[in-house]
């Protein structure tokens, strides 16, 4: 096991000590320390203390550096020195040479710790690194698992999107239409997005836009890409924006919708079963949010049930209302 103990002498005195240390041969030794003592006075005794430092740590070492109960995940192998292996890094062995040279070759105390020490406040200062480096870390939600209650089917079809007022949701099918022209002729294209269905459900619908619309946003969508092979009375549809979540390395903007319940839907939505039964076995329905419940369900039980904090969530006026724990932590409760 490694140890270097210190006393609070031997820490007030280490910078004079480290920096003469090869100095043990020196005749002016006690000078040295003088000088770099400067102004300050210094006991016998404690310039005793400094010179007998210096010199055990010029006397030969025969203890054996291992590394591996101060590393974590260094690469670390064998070293030998005369008959000696040792356990270190190859930056650990570069400097282990480095100070055998400035001792004459030997392998003394002063070598032994100071492998040890530059080893120690290396991983220091790597783990300060890594801790004021700015690290992007992914997003885990924790039990987010979906529930859906209709069949989906792949679909990738162009359609045309229209945003609309706050209140298309009580509005009829004529007025929304009526809506939508009159957009049209007030702005032409600059109200229209263009993009793809990812898949649908009788009542649902996931799309991809370059465009964003906000969570609770009213927009009404033109199956452009239908209209070449059927035809419909209605040919806008209102939907009202659930989630949107970025994909493609953030360049698409995938949007799940909810159908707005009027009646004049009626048509598309018998259109949508139809076609969903036709081609169920044809069309396969993505797994993504499959794998996601799949996750979040392991992070439920893997890293939820261990964990050994104690979550608190208090109201405004600052009364308890619940405790998120876990049974590692139920002693805290208790």
């Amino acid at each position: 096991m490694i140890s270097t103990q210190k006393t609070g002498k031997s820490s007030s005195f280490s910078p004079i000590i480290k920096k003469l240390q090869f100095e043990h041969q020196s005749p002016q030794l006690t000078q040295l320390i003088k000088n770099e003592l400067g102004s300050k006075s210094i006991s016998n005794g404690d310039l005793f203390y400094i010179k007998s430092e210096i010199k055990r740590k010029a006397k030969p070492c025969s203890r054996l550096i291992d590394l591996r109960s101060i590393s974590n995940n260094a690469a670390l192998s064998t070293f030998t020195w005369d008959k000696l292996a040792h356990v270190m890094d190859k930056p650990s062995a570069e400097h282990f040479i480095k100070l055998t040279r400035k001792y004459g070759g030997k392998y003394t105390f002063g070598v032994y710790e100071g492998v040890i020490d530059n080893f120690k406040s290396s991983k220091d200062k790597v783990k300060a690194e890594q801790l004021n480096h700015d690290v992007s870390i992914d997003k885990v939600s924790l039990c987010e698992v979906y529930r859906r209650h209709e069949e989906r089917m792949n679909l990738g079809v162009k359609i045309s999107v229209f945003p609309l007022a706050s209140q298309a949701e009580t509005l009829e099918y004529s007025e929304i239409e009526a809506q939508i022209q009159s957009d049209l002729h007030k702005a032409s294209n600059t109200t229209q997005v263009d993009g793809h269905t990812a898949n649908i459900s009788v009542n649902g619908l996931q799309i991809k836009l370059r465009k964003d619309f906000s969570v609770g946003e009213i927009i009404a969508i033109r199956f452009t890409g239908l209209e070449a092979d059927f035809v419909f009375k209605q040919k806008y549809i209102a939907y009202q924006v659930v989630r949107s979540d970025l994909v493609e390395d953030g360049k698409v903007h995938l949007i799940s919708l909810s159908q707005l319940d009027l009646e004049t839907h009626d048509e598309f939505k018998q259109f949508t079963k139809k076609i969903i039964y036709a081609n169920k076995k044809r069309y396969k329905v993505r797994l993504d949010n499959t794998l996601v419940s799949v996750r979040s369900k392991f992070y439920e039980q893997f890293y939820l049930s261990r964990r050994n904090a104690l979550d608190v969530f208090t109201k405004r006026d600052g009364n308890l209302a619940y405790i998120f724990s876990s049974e590692p932590a139920l002693d805290m409760i208790e």
